[in-house]
This record gives structure tokens, C-alpha cells and sequence, in this order.
């Protein structure tokens, strides 16, 4: 998550990217002068991005991955997209990544207000997607998660505790490991 938003500040003040889902996060795989393998997040498909720090455009966004604001502005006939949408789809990603599920999922087309119906439920504080323990990488994405005008932006979530004391480099030569099995 923190090459992914390292990538995210890099790009947060020039461009929104729209669709970020972890199908949209490739991993390059890059030799070190010791030759070990580590691999690289690379955010990928831009194809919906747009420069700029705010959007009046349609936006094709992935269902699961729209934020709250988003879904209301666009109710309103309205839908401008920020870097905060940006920051709450890596959320939903990380949510993703470590439980194995969409916090809010379905089948689409058929599902796509029940879909939008439980992110709202969960903005409204009516609903918790994640077990009330205090770890650091559920704190981590209730903050990605926070309403938008509480919502850290990437330069503030890399400097989180979840990211203290991780060895970056030993990480992904973990990662690397799990590739080549």
C-alpha cells in the first residue's frame, strides 16, 4: 500500500485517476544489484483520469469503488470527482487486499443501488465494515475512509503508524518470494 500511495501523492496534485481498484495496480518486477527480485506497485489504466484537482466529468468509476460524496453530488446530477474520491477507492482496496472482499459488493448491473445503498449506510455511521479492533492497518483504512472533508490525503496517510517500523526492502523481497512459489 505504500508504493501505491506514494504513486497516489506523486500524482495527487496534478491528476485524478477516477478508477483506482487494485485491477488497476500492476507489479513490475525489478533486480536489485544483489540480484534479488522485489517487485513495484505501478498504478496502471489511466484511461479515465483526468489533469486537474477537480472534475465535472461523467465519471465510469467502478461501482464498488465510488465515494459517498461522489454518489450524492452525482444523485444532484452534479458528480464533480476529487483526489479525496481517490484516496477513499484505495481504501475500499486495502480493505480488499487484506480480508479478501469488497466491503461493498454485488452483481451488476442488478445490484448497483443495493451497492450504493451500503455506502451510504456506511458514511451515515449506520453500518462498520470492519471488526472493532484497534489494528493499525483497520485504523489505517477507516481513516482512508473518513468523510471526505476528514479524509487524509496520501502524503498524511504514508506518514500513519501502520507504516512505522516496516522494513520496505524486506517486504518486497517477500512479496517476490510469494510471486516465484
Amino acid at each position: 500500500m505504500r508504493g501505491i500511495l506514494n504513486g497516489m501523492k506523486y500524482l495527487s496534485s496534478t491528476l485524478i485517476h477516477r478508477d483506482l481498484k487494485p485491477d488497476n495496480v500492476l507489479l513490475h518486477i525489478e533486480k536489485e544489484r544483489d540480484g534479488t527480485r522485489v517487485l513495484i506497485p505501478k498504478i496502471a489504466d489511466f484511461g479515465t483520469s483526468v489533469l486537474g484537482t477537480s472534475s465535472d466529468l461523467p465519471v465510469v468509476t467502478t461501482p464498488q469503488y465510488k465515494s459517498p460524496e461522489y454518489l450524492r453530488a452525482e444523485q444532484q446530477g452534479r458528480g464533480q470527482h476529487t483526489p479525496a474520491q481517490d484516496v477513499w477507492s484505495a481504501g475500499i482496496s486495502l480493505h480488499e487486499l487484506l480480508t479478501g472482499h469488497r466491503p461493498f459488493d454485488g452483481d451488476l448491473p442488478k445490484d448497483e443501488h443495493k451497492i450504493y445503498d451500503a455506502i451510504q449506510n456506511y458514511a451515515a455511521g449506520n453500518t462498520e465494515i470492519l471488526p472493532a479492533d484497534q489494528s493499525k492497518a483497520a485504523d489505517l483504512i477507516r481513516i482512508m475512509m473518513n468523510p471526505s472533508s476528514d479524509r487524509a490525503t496520501p502524503a498524511e496517510l504514508l506518514g500513519h503508524e501502520a507504516f512505522h517500523g516496516i522494513n520496505e526492502k524486506e517486504c518486497q523481497k517477500t512479496l517476490s518470494l510469494i510471486h516465484q512459489s
